[in-house]
């Protein structure tokens, strides 16, 4: 992926000195048109110059919410071919008292013959171009993290977990500017519980974008993939049962919960499974007061 960055003092500015969390960026995809995403709302893409690329497009066929989605139907190539879309939403950490960004999104993949790689490619917002980390669903289904040892030195490291292929799955990347680490949560359930996933250090402490991320495998991969509830949010501190994300489980919490039963609202999702219900709420009561 490459484009201009901000410099460091054009974000101070911008950013907010409350210590509540702020929503960066959230979209179902509804207000847009339907056909591809590059120009709408300030959506960029990058596609492989040489091998197999993607098409990015909001269609009306599959959705989690509403009735639409973004997707990435592969386009053959000659080679493996990588391809990016995003839209530039930075946030200095070092000006901010949230300094955690929290990612969420639902994923459909598609099974087929040959499958792609599909995820979350997070880069810097200022200063030389630079990856943060990445999450990604490799073509047997397994869960698979770029993280950097060291905070220096790019690793794969491949989990255990497998997403499930003609299903929604709910995802949830947490990235501590603090503590240089990074959490994945797949359904709720964390897709490395024992490691310890280190951020690029070369990256600095202002965010970027969190890339819509298409490895079309051989040139010829023939699944898809679609990108529903695309959730960036800026957060005070990862407490369990705390929805807004200010660092407290207060009556807000529970009233975003209330609000929100029922649904599938990504941002209330306390477990993230796919469903506000009673073990959100229960969550948030049996951590109420935490981080007070």
């Amino acid at each position: 992926m490459r484009r201009t960055l901000l410099p460091i003092a054009a974000l101070y500015a911008a950013a907010c000195m409350t210590a509540n969390a702020q929503v960066l960026y959230s979209t179902g995809f509804e207000e847009f048109n339907l056909g591809a995403i590059l120009n709408q709302f300030g959506w960029e893409h990058e596609l492989s110059s040489s091998g197999g690329r993607g098409d990015g497009s909001i269609v009306d066929s599959l959705a989690r919410s509403g009735s639409k989605s973004l997707k990435i139907t592969p386009v053959a190539g000659t080679t493996t071919g990588s391809n990016w879309w995003w839209k530039f939403i930075p946030h200095d950490t070092d000006a901010s008292p949230n300094k955690i960004i929290r990612i969420k999104w639902d994923m459909y993949l598609t099974a087929s013959s040959l499958q792609g790689i599909y995820g979350i490619d997070v880069y810097n917002g200022a200063g030389a171009l630079a990856r943060v980390c990445t999450v990604r669903v490799l073509d047997d289904n397994t869960v698979q993290l770029i993280r950097f040892a060291g905070g220096a030195t790019q690793e794969v490291f491949t989990t255990e977990v497998e997403a499930s292929r003609d299903a929604w799955n709910r995802f949830r990347l947490d990235i501590d500017y603090t503590t240089r680490t990074f959490k994945v949560y797949l359904n709720g359930v964390d897709v490395a519980p024992t490691e310890t996933n280190q951020i690029q250090t070369a990256a600095g402490n202002v965010f970027g974008d969190a890339d819509i991320y298409f490895v079309n495998l051989g040139g010829d991969s023939n699944d898809s993939g679609n990108y529903d509830n695309y959730y960036v949010a800026a957060i005070r501190a990862v407490v369990e049962g705390d929805v807004n994300g200010d660092g407290c489980v207060d009556d807000a919490d529970l009233l975003a919960v209330l609000f929100s039963f029922g649904s599938d609202d990504i941002a209330n999702d306390v477990n993230d499974d796919g469903v506000v219900d009673d073990a959100d709420l229960l969550a948030v009561l049996f951590s109420f007061g935490n981080g007070c």
